[in-house]
């Protein structure tokens, strides 16, 4: 059974640092790797068949999945999945209730505001993804939560903002990609 934690650890491992939510501007997933310690027989066969399926691009298939894993466990990891699965297969209304029944602004604040920004960017509601994003960089102020502030001021062609975040993520950290950004702005 070892081997099997070995194989499912590696597969959710390279799936997990590999996928975004969208091709448009994202946060880094905050999917922790799933411990696999008491884990039954049963769990580690619905995982199996649900990362297969998340791999196969099959998300409404890996999205019952996940809800079952998570309805039988209670594991937040299993949330966070059935969140940014949710968003892949366009499921934005049970998403938002999965986020408003189980993810409370007080629980764990950056999982709930980066979800409620990658479900409006999905929507392509750059405006209120914005209100999200900030409130976040009060909380969490990291270069990549600057970057993807000053993408989604770009989006919306609010260019004096977009340069504002890149020059704060800059300070952060003297990246020569966020140099070239701030001048491709210009």
């Amino acid at each position: 059974m070892s081997s099997y934690k070995i194989l499912i650890f590696a597969i959710i491992i390279t799936f997990t640092t590999s996928c975004s939510v969208a091709s448009k501007p994202s946060l880094p997933l905050l999917v922790k790797p799933i411990n696999l310690e008491n884990t039954n027989a049963d769990e580690y066969a619905l995982l199996i068949v649900a990362v297969d399926d998340e791999l196969n691009k099959l998300y409404s298939s890996s999205y019952k999945n996940y809800k079952k894993l998570y309805d039988k466990t209670g594991k937040r990891v299993y949330l966070q999945k059935i969140i940014d699965i949710g968003l892949f297969a366009k499921k934005f209304d049970e998403v938002q209730r999965y986020i408003d029944k189980y993810l409370t602004k007080k629980d764990d604040k950056k999982l709930y505001l980066t979800s409620m920004i990658n479900l409006n960017i999905q929507q392509q509601k750059y405006k209120k993804a914005l209100i999200f994003i900030n409130q976040l960089n009060q909380i969490d102020k990291s270069k990549e939560s600057l970057k993807f502030a000053s993408a989604l001021y770009l989006l919306t062609q609010d260019y004096n903002n977009s340069v504002k975040y890149l020059k704060e993520a800059y300070n952060i950290d003297k990246d020569i990609d966020l140099l070239i950004k701030l001048v491709n702005i210009y």
